[in-house]
């Protein structure tokens, strides 16, 4: 039986993946101008780093509206780092329309990760 068979396919367009590859940026340019003690988040930069990678290859393949697979730990780390970022963009950023947009579309991807997240249970 093929390993991917129990991972739960989600919808995702071009745009969905650039958003992740997005967040994914900022968030782990954000961690690692922290400073970095625990061994959790060094794990947490190396995890969000790989799952990047697989989404600049998703993207380079031009699977515009494919579905794609994501593992129960990608979501898992995917969620984490997109409600982290989205606190992080609301503290650092001054409010502004285009500041408040930017949060409600990265709350729009974040409910859509959720039904992925939620399929897993």
């Amino acid at each position: 039986m093929d390993q991917m068979e129990d991972v739960p396919m989600v919808p995702l367009a071009s745009h969905e993946l650039q958003m992740m590859d997005s967040v994914i940026t900022g968030y782990l340019g954000y961690l690692k101008r922290q400073k970095v003690s625990a061994r959790q988040d060094a794990e947490k930069i190396k995890r969000l780093g790989m799952l990047q990678k697989k989404l600049k290859g998703m993207l380079a393949q031009g699977s515009v509206g494919a579905k794609e697979p994501i593992s129960f730990e990608e979501v898992e780390d995917f969620t984490k780092a997109i409600t982290a970022f989205i606190n992080i963009v609301a503290m650092l950023v001054p409010a502004s329309r285009e500041r408040n947009g930017v949060i409600q579309d990265l709350r729009a991807l974040r409910e859509k990760i959720a039904v992925l997240r939620a399929s897993f249970n």
